[in-house]
């Protein structure tokens, strides 16, 4: 039940963003569709993880490199935006990617810097982008 959630995520990373959206929606509708017979059994906990992982680590491209956070993230071609919110390493940042960008924004602790499509952003207290 955990696959279509790391092809989502791979399929992302590869640029194949309409499969990537494709396992999405499988990931995300598991449980509502009863894809595989058992929601009679319980809930798939972990595949909801997954569905967080296709937008996170899929759609906006979040992995950590030596270090440090970065980003690649693009809107499916379905939604007019996503947001969400990341604790890294004492710090909570919210990241917001819309039909007009993407701003990232510290909500709490101290400057960091991050990469969005390997270009530096240093965030501070109340700055986006």
């Amino acid at each position: 039940s955990l696959s279509t959630a790391v092809f989502s995520v791979m399929a992302s990373e590869l640029g194949y963003h309409d499969k990537a959206y494709q396992y999405f929606l499988s990931t995300a509708r598991m449980d509502l569709d009863d894809s595989h017979g058992n929601t009679k059994d319980g809930i798939h906990a972990a595949n909801m993880a997954g569905t967080w992982m296709c937008v996170v680590n899929g759609f906006a491209g979040m992995r950590i490199h030596e270090g440090t956070l970065s980003f690649k993230p693009y809107l499916p071609a379905q939604w007019e935006s996503y947001s969400f919110k990341v604790a890294y390493r004492g710090r909570l940042i919210q990241v917001s990617i819309r039909l007009d960008g993407t701003t990232y924004q510290l909500l709490s602790g101290e400057e960091i810097t991050v990469l969005h499509h390997g270009e530096p952003r240093t965030l501070r207290a109340s700055a986006t982008r």
